[in-house]
């Protein structure tokens, strides 16, 4: 993540006041997979999301200015807390009750990669070495953890890859 962040490129400036927010940021998220195995198990997660985002919203209220909208705005809002905020949460809760919490957490690491990519395409961003780098870390870390990882296999990905490669799959 550190090599996505600082790795700079074309048009990609870091502050250091974003690279601490992004951070307190991934702190923060990082909690969530552990509260969240925790909790999920015992209450819905449309409860818990009725309860947890209007607390964090309302955590957001001192840095918030607020002006009028118009209607374009207001649908961008009210796509961003749908799309991006209440479904993408259901849809984790979900994968946790099939995940650890570490391998969702892994998983869930390519969201910058992708936030990146969409950068490239919506802003013209164009990532550094170390960024390109740092996202293929990403990128690999995940699909080793992504597979099964059961029995005595590799994790299917793994499986896929040396099959892809021509070499039987090794046993641990």
């Amino acid at each position: 993540m550190a090599l996505i962040s600082l790795g700079g490129g074309e048009n990609i400036h870091v502050s250091p006041a974003a690279l601490t927010w992004g951070l307190i940021s991934g702190l923060t998220y990082s909690l969530y997979y552990l509260y969240g195995k925790l909790f999920f198990g015992r209450y819905s997660a449309a409860g818990l999301y009725a309860l947890a985002l209007p607390i964090g919203a309302a955590g957001l209220l001192p840095f918030t200015a607020f002006s009028p909208k118009t209607a374009g705005a207001w649908l961008t809002l009210l796509g961003i807390a749908v799309l991006s905020t209440y479904l993408a949460y259901l849809a984790y809760s979900a994968g946790l009750r099939y995940l650890s919490a570490a391998r969702a957490s892994v998983i869930a690491s390519l969201e910058p990669v992708l936030a990146g990519g969409m950068a490239l395409l919506l802003f013209g961003e164009r990532p550094g070495v170390l960024a390109l780098v740092g996202a293929l870390g990403v990128l690999g870390a995940t699909l080793l953890l992504s597979g099964s990882g059961t029995g005595d296999q590799p994790p299917q990905p793994l499986r896929s890859l040396t099959a892809f490669l021509g070499r039987p799959p090794t046993r641990r």
